[in-house]
């Protein structure tokens, strides 16, 4: 009998216990009710950097060319650079290595810093090189040509032996060349920033085929090379055809003077008269 009670009393003793355990974890975890926990982080948001507009290969990144779009962090593209003020510092002024559509998130294998030696190289897609002409404060338009410009090649030349209406010819003979360098500068930043008082531009470093190379050395020693910079915004396509300029074309005397005057002649026919002028 006595051991029924002492196992009856250590069965309540171990029920009481379990009760209290109970009360007492309702106590610090309370139900939730089908509540989330407040305590539960939301998910964290990600601004990074996008292309602003259409970059094609070869762009000089400039703050304008950068835009900034936010996403979930689990959900922000891969290798996104994040905004920052660091990072678009560092993103200014460097060149576009693969071409960047407007939005299109920029990370940092689509592009070159510009202070790194071989960036040049690098940077010049297949098939292609890069070769450096003289110019002066005219042929260069002032010394406004920057690095990421577009320019057509004009060539002027002399020729001697054909009449004075023919003698002078211009000719645009490449159109749509990128423009790589100015000078040593192939930053579009310090280019444009040339203090007041300090010598033009004296060399342009294009981005040429080899066959458009070759074409650029012949036509310096031919004549005169001048370099048309292209408008950015909506610019003629690359294709368009430009006819060659002479003498007679830009000054009408020049047209009159080496045309044929011929001889003139009266005929009579009866009581009329007229002349006729034989070419």
């Amino acid at each position: 009998m006595a051991n029924s009670l002492r196992l009856l009393v250590i069965a309540v003793m171990l029920a009481t216990a379990s009760a209290l355990g109970m009360i007492g974890l309702q106590i610090v975890h309370p139900a939730r009710h089908g509540r989330s926990d407040a305590t539960t982080p939301m998910p964290t948001k990600v601004t990074y950097l996008v292309a602003s507009r259409a970059l094609p290969v070869g762009t000089v990144a400039r703050t304008t060319d950068l835009a900034a779009k936010s996403a979930a962090a689990d959900a922000a593209p891969a290798g996104a650079i994040v905004d920052s003020p660091e990072a678009r510092a560092g993103l200014r002024g460097a060149w576009i290595r693969v071409p960047l559509a407007p939005g299109q998130p920029i990370t940092r294998a689509d592009f070159l810093a510009p202070d790194g030696r071989g960036v040049v190289a690098r940077m010049l897609p297949g098939g292609l090189c890069a070769i450096s002409i003289a110019v002066d404060p005219v042929t260069g338009v002032s010394g406004l040509i920057a690095p990421g410009d577009h320019v057509n090649v004009i060539l002027t030349q002399t020729l001697d032996a054909q009449p004075l209406a023919q003698r002078v010819l211009s000719e645009t003979i490449l159109s749509d060349l990128h423009v790589l360098a100015v000078d040593q500068r192939l930053d579009a930043r310090q280019a444009g920033k040339v203090p007041t008082g300090l010598r033009s531009a004296r060399t342009l470093t294009l981005a040429v085929t080899p066959t458009q190379a070759n074409q650029l050395t012949v036509a310096a020693q031919i004549g005169r090379l001048t370099f048309a910079l292209r408008g950015a915004v909506s610019p003629p396509p690359a294709g368009t055809a430009i006819a060659p300029t002479y003498s007679a074309d830009v000054s009408p005397a020049l047209a009159r003077k080496d045309k044929p005057v011929g001889q003139t002649v009266l005929v009579i026919e009866g009581n009329a008269r007229r002349q006729v002028v034989f070419q």
